[in-house]
């Protein structure tokens, strides 16, 4: 007797194909504002450091590393100066996902894919370039109440996490952003 081979519930469908992740492989996005994160990474961070990017000089004060010392500086002006370099730290991103009735659209039914299958796949895209760069992701879905949230980290579980989520999101309900934003923001 021929068991019929059928998908586990449990198995998680890829959102993403493998010519959309080899394309992904080379796009970085990089904050246009200065990020303020705990971890180091790709981002410009309002704090100082020591990195290889320099920032400036500033006037040497008590306890400051003497490895710093710009003795070039000091040779023009018999003063010490402390170099400072920029410091990088990482991005936490939200993600923010549509789920209302309307995003189940299509524009030609059974042919063309809805728009929430197209939101779906740039929110997958968008969390698989930034979790590759060290930064955190975290998702939340909304249609006129929150249905769905992800707390924002980094790491591999992240994204099968994300992926999971993405892919059950189902498009339901009416349309209303404002409490989705209102949350967001105190949680932020």
């Amino acid at each position: 007797m021929d068991k019929q081979r059928t998908a586990s519930p449990t198995r998680r469908p890829d959102l993403l194909d493998p010519a959309t992740l080899s394309q992904l492989g080379g796009i970085e996005f990089i904050a246009r504002e200065v990020v303020e994160g705990f971890l180091m990474g790709l981002h410009r961070s309002p704090h100082r450091g020591f990195s290889a990017e320099f920032a400036e000089l500033r006037a040497y004060q008590a306890g400051d590393d003497l490895r710093y010392i710009d003795w070039r500086m000091y040779g023009r002006s018999d003063r010490f100066f402390v170099k400072q370099f920029e410091q990088e730290t990482n991005l936490r991103a939200h993600l923010l996902l549509d789920v209302s009735e309307s995003m189940g659209w299509s524009s030609d039914p059974g042919v063309q894919p809805t728009k929430l299958w197209y939101a779906k796949h740039l929110a997958a895209s968008l969390a698989l370039i930034l979790l590759r760069q060290g930064d955190s992701v975290g998702l939340l879905a909304f249609h006129d109440t929150i249905v769905d949230r992800v707390q924002a980290r980094g790491g591999r579980r992240q994204w099968s996490e994300l992926a999971r989520r993405l892919t059950a999101l189902q498009a339901t309900g009416g349309t209303s952003a404002e409490g989705a934003l209102r949350d967001l923001a105190v949680r932020l």
